[in-house]
């Protein structure tokens, strides 16, 4: 999505959005899923280790 339209305006206001992809910004949020992900699956299962 290019900056200038719409819905990259609202967000990159809101949240700093930009139209390139970085190999660090995908690493950390591919850790971000794992790790919100098996927090809420232990939650839901009862399951600790």
């Amino acid at each position: 999505m290019p900056d200038r339209q719409f819905p990259s305006i609202i967000l990159h206001t809101l949240f700093g959005y930009v139209d390139r992809l970085y190999l660090v910004e995908a690493i950390a949020y591919l850790v971000f899923l794992g790790t919100a992900g098996g927090i809420y699956l232990q939650s839901i299962t009862g399951w600790i280790p």
